[in-house]
């Protein structure tokens, strides 16, 4: 297989694999890329949307990539791969986990309150912004989507500066209108085009 591949490759001129070929960045994605890392710097919730194969993911890769090395603002994400069935408690499992600098970290059984509280004083002591990455978001339920609203306010009132950036197919623009979160971040929704 590796030598049909590599004959592949050979044939058409190509010299390295897709997957290691790096990442092609015109002048309107990096004026998205800069647009996106400004709102996440000032927190909220962030959508982009766009087709399959668009480039969402690989975008919010080098977003990521990006805030990591600039270190001003703290990576969560979410690692799940059923996003249809992530709820919140997952998602501030989540970002529990990234918060945390405990290395044998195990998960108290708190009520959703205190999990709240906990992470506002988690983020609290970060001192920094912090991105809790959602892609494939299109899946989620409309009550995540509104908790997620939910739980980015209370960070929010407590003085935290949290952005929620959810990657996904058009239809996330739709989830979002009509789980009444739209409003809350119209102005900070990105269409992607290839």
């Amino acid at each position: 297989m590796h030598n049909e591949a590599t004959s592949y490759l050979n044939y058409y001129g190509i010299h390295r694999p897709f997957q290691h070929a790096g990442y092609y960045e015109t002048a309107q994605l990096k004026n998205l890329l800069e647009r996106m890392k400004t709102a996440i710097k000032h927190g909220g919730l962030i959508a982009l949307s766009g087709m399959i194969g668009s480039g969402k993911t690989v975008t919010l890769r080098r977003l990521r990539e990006d805030l990591k090395k600039e270190k001003e603002v703290i990576i969560c994400r979410s690692m799940s791969v059923q996003k249809d069935q992530v709820g919140v408690d997952s998602l501030m499992i989540a970002m529990y986990y990234d918060l945390s600098s405990s290395k044998d970290l195990t998960i108290p059984k708190y009520s959703k309150e205190r999990w709240v509280r906990e992470l506002q004083d988690l983020i609290a002591q970060k001192n920094k912004p912090v991105a809790l990455f959602i892609d494939e978001a299109h899946d989620l339920t409309r009550g995540t989507l509104k908790a997620l609203k939910r739980l980015l306010e209370a960070v929010q009132e407590d003085g935290g500066r949290m952005s929620v950036i959810l990657a996904g197919h058009p239809r996330l623009r739709n989830e979002l209108k009509l789980s009444g979160v739209n409003m809350f971040c119209r102005e900070r929704q990105f269409k992607f085009a290839a």
